[in-house]
């Protein structure tokens, strides 16, 4: 459709399954956002937009540290300023 939609994705052996998934209305208003991804060593995973939580939701699909990030954009336009990882 035509709303912008936010997906946390896990993939494990080649197979990928939706942890989660939101609207992000708003973003199209050609200002900056930012994005914040948090994940802590229990599996909690919080997902903020300009500073305000949209997701918060427990994985437990795999228990090490993460070895990839992937960022996708299906359609429109989509820029990424700076991307900082913390962790192990």
């Amino acid at each position: 459709g035509d709303t912008p939609m936010l997906e946390l994705l896990s993939r494990i052996n080649g197979r990928t399954r939706v942890i989660d998934r939101i609207a992000l209305d708003g973003l199209s208003d050609g200002r900056s956002h930012s994005l914040e991804w948090r994940r802590d060593d229990n599996g909690q995973i919080e997902v903020l937009v300009d500073g305000t939580q949209r997701v918060r939701v427990r994985d437990h699909s795999f228990r090490y540290p993460f070895r990839q990030l992937s960022i996708l954009n299906r359609a429109g336009d989509f820029a990424v300023g700076s991307i900082l990882l913390h962790g192990g």
